[in-house]
C-alpha cells in the first residue's frame, strides 16, 4: 500500500467500467483532495472464491477513514464519497465478467463494494451490488461506519470477512472465511 493513504482511495476493476467512467470518478475524488489509485489484485484467487469476493471495489485504509471522519469537512466529504460510490454502482449495474474455473468459462455478474482495512489483521468486503433501492443504498453506506465502530480487531491475520446488508434489519452481517467454507461444505 502507498506510504500516505490518508488522502488516497485504492480502486480495483475487472473491466466493468470504461476509461471515461474511471476518469470521471478520478476527477470527482480529486475535487475532494483524494487521490484515486488503480490497483490490480490476483484474479486467480477471485476465481476460486467468487461468491466470497468482490470483483470491482474501492479500498479504504484506516488512515483514510480516520482522516475523513476527523476532518472538519468530514460529513460533506463522506456525503460526496457516497455519491461517487452510488455513481459507480449505477455504472456497474447489469455488467458481467468472464470467469474461468477448471476450464469452464461462464459469465457472472460483477460484485461491487468496498474493501475496508481496519488494521493489519482485520478487513471487510462490503458487498453493495445487490442493494437496488437508492434510499436503502444510502442507508447501507451510513451503516458501514456504525458497523465498523462495533468491530474488534483480530489478534492474528484473517482473510477479509464478507459483509452483506440485510434490507429487513437495515444492518450489515459479516461472515468469516471459515464460516463461508463450512457453509459451502454443507451445501455441496
Amino acid at each position: 500500500m502507498h506510504k500516505n493513504t490518508k488522502n488516497m482511495v485504492l480502486f480495483s476493476d475487472l473491466g466493468g467500467l470504461n476509461e471515461n467512467d474511471i476518469q470521471l470518478i478520478e476527477d470527482k475524488f480529486s475535487r475532494l483532495g483524494i487521490i484515486l489509485e488503480k490497483v490490480a489484485f490476483n484474479k486467480e484467487y477471485l476465481n476460486y472464491f467468487e461468491d466470497f469476493s468482490l470483483q470491482t471495489f474501492y479500498v479504504f485504509s484506516p488512515s483514510f477513514l480516520t482522516g475523513m471522519l476527523n476532518d472538519e469537512r468530514g460529513h460533506g466529504v463522506w456525503k460526496s464519497v457516497k455519491a461517487i460510490i452510488a455513481h459507480t454502482q449505477i455504472r456497474l449495474s447489469g455488467k458481467e465478467y468472464v470467469s474461468e474455473i477448471k476450464g469452464t468459462v461462464t459469465q457472472r455478474s460483477i460484485k461491487f463494494g468496498i474493501h475496508i482495512i481496519l488494521d493489519v489483521n482485520t478487513s471487510f468486503n462490503f458487498d453493495l451490488s445487490k442493494i437496488a433501492n437508492y434510499r436503502l443504498f444510502n442507508t447501507s453506506l451510513d451503516q458501514i461506519l456504525s458497523f465498523l465502530v462495533r468491530q474488534t480487531p483480530n489478534e492474528k491475520y484473517e482473510l477479509p470477512c464478507y459483509v452483506r446488508f440485510s434490507s429487513e434489519r437495515k444492518e450489515w452481517t459479516a461472515e468469516t472465511f471459515e464460516e463461508y467454507l463450512l457453509r459451502k461444505s454443507k451445501t455441496n
